[in-house]
Parts: structure tokens; C-alpha cells; sequence
């Protein structure tokens, strides 16, 4: 059984008529899968929110369907957010079985301080924040973490497969590909002062003389 569970219930009100559900505190949903029909639900706001905050998109939630006696265990697919507001409109879930290996993209979490950040003013760039990997649901990593403390020179980084995979989780994602690394600082070029603009100025004429010559 999943950690999260949200209760939901099927959802009568379709189109353009659901704005009254989100006036009502109510989020318009769907729950899909494979082999499995789509069915249109409404979830409680305030549920759905502390789900999305416990585990995001990578981690089964149980599905508890009004009427139905067992939850359906599932991934949140799809959140679709009021551009301004950031109000949820409607959130997709995807079911799963729990005996079938699945694909997933799973995020990245940096933790630890470069000292080649400290030591030479580096700056650290992020090329990924997530990777893809195949496993049974119940070995779904909520996130994978990046220790960058090892990273102690300048254009040193850290790539896909220098991750550490837990039993059970096949890497998808090219382990060739770069996650974080510390580039040297950017030096801009100096800006040039008044005396020396004054001096090039001045030297100008004297140059177009000796041409007419």
C-alpha cells in the first residue's frame, strides 16, 4: 500500500460546467492506464495538494475511489495550473500494476557544497534535473541524490552513471550524460576609462595625416 492516499469520487460534471466543482473546493481529474478505461473524478483540493507536496509525480499514490473496494494505486500523470493564479485545475493520474516494470522520469536532488566553488570561485551548472528509469512500482524512487561535495576542481562533474541505483532499478537515461559540474568564473573584459578613450582619440588625426602623405 502506498504512503498517500486520496479520496476521490466519480465525476458526473463534464466541459465548460466545472468551474462550479473548483468553486466547491473540487478538483476536476481523470485516472487512466494501461488496459484500463479512462474514468472522469473530482478530488478534494486541499487532499490533492498534500499529495502533490509528499511525492510529485514519481511516487504511487492510492487512489480511493468512492464505491470501489480496493484504491487503485497510481502516479500523478498531469497538473495543469491557472497560468497567473496557480490554481489546480485538473490533475491526470496514470494506474499502474504493481507486478509490471514501468518507466518513469525521476528528479534529481543536488545536496553537499562543491569546494571548487569555494576554493576557486566556480560556478556550478546543472545540464539535468531528472532521469529516466524502469522498475516495479513499489521500487519507485521519490528522487535520486547527487552528492556534488566531490567535486574539488575546476571543470569537474558528475555524470549519470557515477549515480548509485538502488536494487531493482534499471537506468534508461545515458550514462554518459552530464548532470552538474563547476565551470571557471566568467572574466569580463575591463572597461575602458576616460584617459585611455581621451588618449585613442587624440591619436586618431595624427594617423589619418601621415595616410594623406
Amino acid at each position: 500500500m502506498a504512503e498517500t492516499t486520496v479520496a476521490a469520487s466519480r465525476r458526473e460534471i463534464l466541459g465548460k460546467r466545472v468551474r462550479h466543482l473548483r468553486r466547491a473546493g473540487q478538483v476536476p481529474a481523470s485516472i487512466y492506464g494501461h488496459r484500463k478505461e479512462s474514468l472522469a473524478l473530482q478530488v478534494a483540493v486541499d487532499s490533492l495538494a498534500q499529495a502533490i507536496k509528499a511525492g510529485g509525480s514519481s511516487t504511487i499514490i492510492d487512489v480511493a475511489v468512492e464505491g470501489e473496494a480496493r484504491p487503485r494505486p497510481a502516479l500523478i500523470k498531469r497538473i495543469q495550473r491557472h497560468p497567473v493564479t496557480d490554481v489546480l485545475l485538473h490533475v491526470d493520474f496514470y494506474q499502474v500494476s504493481m507486478t509490471e516494470r514501468m518507466t518513469a522520469d525521476v528528479p534529481l536532488v543536488l545536496i553537499g557544497e562543491p569546494p571548487a566553488v569555494k576554493d576557486f570561485q566556480g560556478v556550478l551548472v546543472q545540464q539535468i534535473d531528472s532521469v529516466s528509469i524502469r522498475s516495479l512500482p513499489g521500487d519507485l524512487p521519490q528522487n535520486f541524490e547527487v552528492d556534488i561535495s566531490s567535486i574539488t576542481e575546476l571543470d569537474q562533474g558528475i555524470l549519470v552513471g557515477e549515480m548509485k541505483l538502488p536494487d531493482g532499478v534499471e537506468l534508461l537515461s545515458d550514462p554518459d550524460q552530464l548532470i552538474v559540474r563547476v565551470e571557471a568564473p566568467r572574466v569580463s573584459e575591463e572597461p575602458t576609462t576616460v584617459a585611455e578613450a581621451e588618449a585613442t582619440a587624440a591619436e586618431e588625426p595624427a594617423a589619418e595625416e601621415a595616410t594623406e602623405e
